[in-house]
């Protein structure tokens, strides 16, 4: 009796992710689609040498929100998941979270600014202003999404965000003057952020009711989040220095355009990540509510071999089309970018099943494993870029990218396959049957 009343308790747990999954691919596939077509947007506008200083001026503010959110979007959801603290009283410790880390982080930036990195486009108090409001609105984001998917509502937050950024689009082409400056863009894409932070954070604390008489979370319960935010803390430091790091090499050794050339062959490739990205935000919530995770050790499998026929198939078609093609997209200054996408397009199918795995980690308590191999592939980074890049720029760059990915990901399927004891040649097992899943995935049930 007790059996049959696991096996259906599983059941309704499977059948509730395979359902979060289809949501997940269609409401932040769309959203994702925006966050492409901006970036094609600005890319054309700025082209590849001012663009090259947009990105690599929100890449220094991602890097502070790393910091400033110490991992507790993780912490969130996982206590809300899971059920052990009230939501109520975390949604109000994310908003003071927030809040504070952002105002302790202004003279950080100040500082930062005024010291490391001079542009002469953007004056210093318009880049800590500007950052502040970029930090803010990012943080809550980061913090409010994930509590949308506890609730199993994934449309809501991917509706507000796919409007405003589709709005943003529609401002930047035929509200700005026809060659918008630096500073026009960079002000208001922050002004983007802030305010689809604070509209998502206001319709979570609206959806839920009532806030009055709510208890804020105990001393003891802020730590135990903080104990359980600060193990993966690290690691998502590393994980983002192992993404990124790259870039401050080739500012450092390349010129302005080959920057924004490589910056653009990087984003081209995180947009194939993606559909990962979304497969992750499902699993972690689900993984940390389930009582029994099997059935989605094997649909992680399945994925894994979808992903590594799509990336064959991708690879390909930019290898006979992508040298033109590239260039007309975004524009004829990025005449460096094909290169570098095919070098890095191995390394970008490593890394978009790792980030599956990592979230699979984060939701069973392992975080240690995502810190681990993470600093295996940031010494390779750090020793690649180091010896390379002066000598053989963006190319380099992009291929010990690939070769650190790879490392990563290796030792990251060979713990999944001890916590699983998954066949790790079933990777490469291709099977009809896995399209005919993707299938029932699609089609409502």
């Amino acid at each position: 009796m007790q059996y049959r009343i696991l096996a259906a308790t599983n059941f309704i747990f499977y059948m509730q992710f395979k359902q979060f999954l289809r949501q997940s691919l269609i409401w932040r596939g769309l959203y994702f689609f925006t966050v492409f077509a901006l970036n094609l947007v600005l890319s054309r506008l700025l082209q590849a040498e001012v663009s090259g200083w947009l990105y690599f001026i929100i890449n220094i503010f991602s890097f502070i929100i790393v910091l400033g959110g110490f991992n507790i979007d993780s912490g969130i959801t996982y206590f809300s998941a899971s059920s052990v603290m009230p939501k109520k009283a975390l949604a109000i410790f994310a908003l003071l979270w927030a809040f504070v880390s952002t105002c302790l982080l202004i003279p950080f930036l100040y500082l930062f600014f005024k010291f490391f990195f001079v542009t002469p486009q953007i004056a210093l108090g318009a880049l800590v202003f500007f950052g502040v409001n970029f930090i803010f609105g990012a943080l809550l984001v980061l913090f409010y999404v994930p509590m949308f998917y506890v609730d199993n509502n994934v449309a809501l937050p991917n509706i507000i965000l796919f409007a405003t950024n589709t709005l943003y689009i529609f401002f930047i082409l035929f509200l700005t003057p026809k060659n918008p400056t630096l500073s026009v863009v960079f002000s208001s894409y922050c002004y983007l952020v802030c305010s689809q932070g604070i509209i998502i954070m206001v319709l979570y604390f609206f959806k839920n009711g009532n806030y009055l008489g709510v208890s804020l979370l105990s001393i003891p319960q802020i730590k135990q989040l903080l104990q359980y935010a600060s193990i993966a803390f690290g690691g998502n430091i590393v994980l983002f220095l192992v993404y990124r790091i790259d870039y401050w090499f080739v500012e450092r050794y390349c010129s302005p355009a080959s920057l924004g050339n490589y910056i653009q062959a990087s984003k081209l490739g995180q947009l194939l990540l993606v559909i990962p990205q979304v497969l992750a935000a499902a699993v972690f919530p689900q993984t940390a509510s389930m009582v029994n995770t099997d059935q989605i050790s094997r649909d992680i499998l399945i994925i894994f071999r979808l992903m590594i026929q799509f990336f064959a198939f991708a690879f390909l078609l930019l290898l006979l089309i992508g040298k033109w093609l590239l260039p007309f997209i975004f524009g004829s200054t990025f005449n460096n970018i094909y290169a570098p996408v095919l070098l890095l397009m191995p390394g970008i199918l490593c890394l978009s099943m790792l980030v599956i795995l990592l979230s699979f980690f984060s939701g069973k308590q392992r975080s240690k494993y995502n810190f681990n191999g993470a600093m295996l592939a940031l010494a390779v980074i750090l020793l690649g870029d180091f010896f390379l890049i002066p000598t053989y720029g963006i190319y380099a760059a992009a291929i010990v990218s690939t070769i650190a990915y790879f490392a990563n990901f290796v030792y990251a399927i060979y713990q999944f396959k001890k916590m699983t004891n998954c066949i790790v040649s079933d990777l490469y097992d291709f099977r009809k049957s896995d399209w005919l899943w993707l299938l029932s995935l699609i089609q409502k049930q």
